[in-house]
């Protein structure tokens, strides 16, 4: 195989378009050529292509012929696993947003805005704004205030500042 068929059906691999007769091409070809012959990028695909030819099918129990894609039952089956394993997941995927979605979206029918004044709960929003204007009145200073509590404090222990010096 060239380096350019490689090149191709490793980007099919990559995207999950290869069939199973590809995939075996590729596993035989990187099994085939040593290291040295295999371009640096193209290295960690031998080690996975010799995983699954040496362990994968080992360790999923699974008879190699039937993994390496000799089985025509095999072959007729993958696609249907990887639109049923898309299908299932894509369902999980959209319970997952609806539930995130309803948790969020919990209808606030039963709640009303309050505030508490002299331990009574209103609801209506103009005394609310009403009692909140009068409060922040209450506490509220002019441009001059700041100015009188110096003058209070110099009439009371002298200058503050060091500026009589």
């Amino acid at each position: 195989m060239t380096k350019e068929e490689t090149g191709i059906l490793i980007e099919k691999y990559l995207d999950g378009d290869t069939t199973n007769a590809e995939e075996q091409l590729l596993r035989q070809h990187f099994n085939d050529v040593s290291s040295a012959d295999i371009p640096e990028e193209w290295r960690v695909y031998k080690a996975l292509f010799a995983w699954e030819t040496n362990c994968g099918a080992a360790c999923r129990g699974v008879d190699r012929n039937v993994a390496a894609g000799s089985s025509e039952d095999m072959a007729a089956r993958s696609p249907v696993m990887r639109r049923l394993n898309m299908l299932l997941t894509s369902a999980a995927a959209s319970a997952a947003i609806l539930m995130a979605v309803s948790v969020w979206h919990v209808p606030s029918a039963g709640r009303q805005c309050y505030a508490v004044i002299d331990g009574r709960i209103y609801t209506d929003n103009d005394v609310v704004e009403r009692e909140a204007e009068e409060a922040l009145s209450l506490v509220a200073g002019s441009c001059d205030d700041a100015f009188d509590a110096l003058m209070m404090m110099r009439s009371c222990g002298g200058d503050i500042t060091d500026d009589d010096e």
